[in-house]
């Protein structure tokens, strides 16, 4: 448990992670995308991504995106 809370307190040290969880406010409140995340994060990782560059945040957001469509738009469509 606390290599756990040790990983998860260091991605908030990277400024990227910060704007992109204030941008997503579905991050944490959400477990099913929290962990759709993570897992295309560790995906990214093992792909030689860095998280320190745009292409890391891009990648992210469009496998986010590709695979969890309808979940996102019920964070983002305001019930229509």
């Amino acid at each position: 448990m606390a290599q756990y809370k040790k990983k998860n307190s260091n991605r908030f040290a990277n400024p990227k992670m910060c704007l992109w969880a204030l941008s997503n406010p579905w991050y944490i409140n959400d477990m099913k995308l929290t962990l759709a995340g993570m897992r295309i994060h560790e995906n990214l990782k093992k792909e030689g991504f860095s998280d320190e560059t745009d292409a890391y945040w891009f990648q992210l957001e469009l496998n986010l995106y590709k695979q969890n469509k309808n979940d996102l738009l019920k964070h983002y469509s305001f019930g229509n």
